[in-house]
C-alpha cells in the first residue's frame, strides 16, 4: 500500500509543478474571455468625459473588462453638476460606452 502511495507521488509531483505554472500564468495575466466584473458608482453628479475615459483605460489595465454603472448620492459628498438622465449625462455616458468599445 505505501509503495503505491510512493509511485502515485512520483508521478504526480511533476504535474502539480506544471499545473501551479499555468494556474500562476492565468491569474497574472487572465484571458480577455475572463468576464471581471466591478460596480462603478457614479457619486454625486461628480462625473466628466475625461474622468470616465481616465477610469475605463485604468479598469483595461487592471483586467475589468465589465462594468455596471450606478448614479448614486453620498450623504457629506458635495454635489457635482451632472444630474442624472440630464443631457450631459447622456453625453457623458455615450462617451463611456465609445471608450468601452475602443478597449473592448
Amino acid at each position: 500500500m505505501r509503495r503505491r502511495l510512493y509511485v502515485a507521488l512520483f508521478f504526480a509531483l511533476p504535474l502539480l509543478g506544471r499545473t501551479q505554472s499555468v494556474l500562476q500564468k492565468a491569474f497574472l495575466t487572465p484571458p480577455d474571455t475572463l468576464q471581471t466584473s466591478v460596480y462603478w458608482y457614479w457619486v454625486s453628479g461628480n462625473v466628466s468625459k475625461e474622468g470616465v475615459v481616465r477610469d475605463l483605460e485604468a479598469m483595461k489595465r487592471a483586467g475589468i473588462n465589465r462594468a455596471f454603472i450606478a448614479h448614486v448620492g453620498v450623504d457629506g459628498t458635495a454635489p457635482g453638476t451632472v444630474r442624472l438622465f440630464s443631457p450631459e449625462w447622456w453625453d457623458i455616458l455615450h462617451t463611456a460606452l465609445k471608450t468601452a468599445s475602443r478597449l473592448h
